[in-house]
């Protein structure tokens, strides 16, 4: 994946790019896309991780693409219900903006997170510190699966 993001540049030199991909391909994670172009393009890299608290997602169950998917309720201690207790619905947060106020230790610390796929009913749970993977985040409180597959009930 990364090389096709190489190429694309390569080969449109005064480009820039908006990948829009799952947290678990974006994340400097080694082995993942995300450490690849971080490596290659150090700073001109900027990924974004997407959080939510409750939601309704598109993924595979039972052999077919369904629509229908509720994630489960975040656990106590995670990223997810950290964000949800802010009473702050849908907001976005650079993790550059930390600071040494006793209120943002919190966030540069290793906590839980779920990490959903394209396989429904399998949330794996990953301890790690976000800073460390990810430019910012987005956390929207409650999503609504996509819509833009034809799906077969």
């Amino acid at each position: 994946m990364s090389d096709n993001v190489s190429w694309i540049l390569k080969n449109n030199p005064d480009s820039k790019i908006v990948l829009w991909a799952h947290n678990g391909h974006v994340w400097r994670e080694k082995g993942y896309m995300g450490n690849f172009l971080h490596a290659d393009y150090s700073n001109n890299y900027y990924n974004i991780g997407c959080f939510s608290n409750t939601s309704t997602y598109t993924a595979f169950k039972d052999g077919k693409l369904r629509d229908d998917n509720v994630l489960r309720p975040n656990q106590e201690g995670s990223f997810e219900y950290s964000f949800n207790k802010t009473n702050i619905p849908l907001f976005y947060f650079d993790f550059s903006q930390l600071n040494s106020d006793p209120n943002c230790k919190w966030l540069n610390k290793s906590l839980e997170h779920r990490v959903v796929g394209a396989l429904a009913d399998v949330d794996y749970i990953s301890k790690c510190k976000l800073s460390s993977l990810y430019n910012a985040v987005i956390y929207i409180d409650k999503t609504d699966a996509s819509k833009c597959f034809s799906i077969q009930k």
